[in-house]
Formats: C-alpha cells, structure tokens, sequence
C-alpha cells in the first residue's frame, strides 16, 4: 500500500504538467487559433510585365522607346552628313570611304550623295564603290535604276560590273513590280541600240533581257 501511494504521488504531478497546457485558451498565431475564414486572406496583385523585358528575357527583339528611335535617327543624320563630307576629300581613297560608308544608310540624302558621284565623280575606284552602295538600298527607286543603267556604259570595267550587280539586287526585290521590270526592259533595250557597249557587258544584258522575258511570260 505504500508502494501504490508513492507511485500516485510521483505519477500525478507529471499528468497535471501535461494536461494543464490543453486546458488554457489558444494565443492568437498558435496552431488552434489558426481559421481558413476568407476574410483572413488577403488578395495577391497582379502586376502587369513590361511587354520589352519579357521579350529581352525570352529571345524575342527589344522593342525602342521613341526617345531610342530618336536618337539612332540624328546618329544615322550625323553619319550621313559626314560620309557627304568625305566624298568632297580630294583625296579619292577618302571619297570611297564616303561612298562605302552610305551603303550603311538607305536614306534620301545617301540616296543622293551616292547617284551624284556615280555621275560625276572623277575616280572610277569612287563610282564603283558608289555604284556598289547602291545596291543596298531596298527599294528600286526609278532615278537610282536609271543611273546604274547609265553606268553600264561607263569607262571603267569594274565600275560596270558593279553597276550591273547593283541593278540586278535592286530588280529582284522588284521581281513581283512588272511596270518596273518593263521599265528596265525598255531601257536596256534602247541601251544596247544606241550604246556601244564591251562585249561582256552586252552579253550581260542579253542574259538579263533572256531571262526576265521569258519570267514575264
């Protein structure tokens, strides 16, 4: 009997120590006072992506701001305004730098620049590198097709053939503009009548003439 009793003093007060917690209310933020009532959720703004970081990130092209547009258009005006400056060098080598650095810029202004030393430049390594930036324009304007057909009768060989492969580029991104390709038509035609023109060359444009007949056929 004394044994029982000493085990109940011993027992009883380690039951007290553990039921007493389970008695007391729940603290805010403990695990019983935790409720799944919808007012307690609070909501989760969208935010809207910046559509020119999501096409960064994803491999897609960087759209501009127009303040980047802005400045890459007096960039591509400051260039081309030097390159006019160096084509008025008296030195040929610096001209042709001119000339090659407008293929840069299918602008107007290069437009221009490059069809008046075609014409009128007096090196020939300046309108054959005139003669090449041409064709590097997109699209065939009437005034510079009619200048490179004018420079298939130039002096110089490789400033024919550069006029020639200019012209050439020009019409296929026109290949599907019939009036332009009469047009050139037309002029080679009256070119070949009334030019005399080095053999290659006219052989050149008897291929062409061959050829783009028998596409508009």
């Amino acid at each position: 009997m004394n044994k029982f009793a000493l085990l109940c003093v011993l027992i009883v007060p380690y039951t007290m120590l553990a039921v007493l917690p389970l008695l007391q209310p729940s603290r805010p933020g403990s695990f019983c006072s935790q409720k799944s009532s919808k007012a307690d959720i609070k909501p989760t703004l969208t935010q809207i992506p910046d559509l020119r970081v999501l096409a960064a990130t994803s491999g897609g092209q960087v759209i501009p701001t127009p303040e980047q547009i802005e400045e890459e258009r007096l960039v591509e005006d400051e260039q081309v305004a030097l390159a006019g400056e160096w084509l008025k060098d008296q030195e040929p080598r610096q001209r042709v730098i001119g000339a090659e650095q407008l293929s840069a810029y299918p602008t107007t202004e290069a437009r221009d620049y490059l069809l008046n030393a075609l014409k009128n430049d007096r090196s020939a390594e300046v309108r054959s590198a005139a003669a090449e930036s041409l064709g590097y324009f997109a699209s065939a304007e009437k005034n510079i097709l009619d200048s490179l057909i004018s420079a298939l009768s130039d002096s110089d060989a490789t400033v024919r053939s550069n006029a020639f492969s200019s012209l050439q580029v020009l019409l296929n991104h026109s290949e599907d503009n019939q009036e332009i390709q009469k047009h050139i038509e037309s002029q080679l035609k009256e070119l070949l009548e009334t030019r005399h023109l080095p053999s290659e060359m006219r052989d050149a444009i008897q291929s062409y003439l061959h050829d783009s007949t028998t596409f508009l056929e």
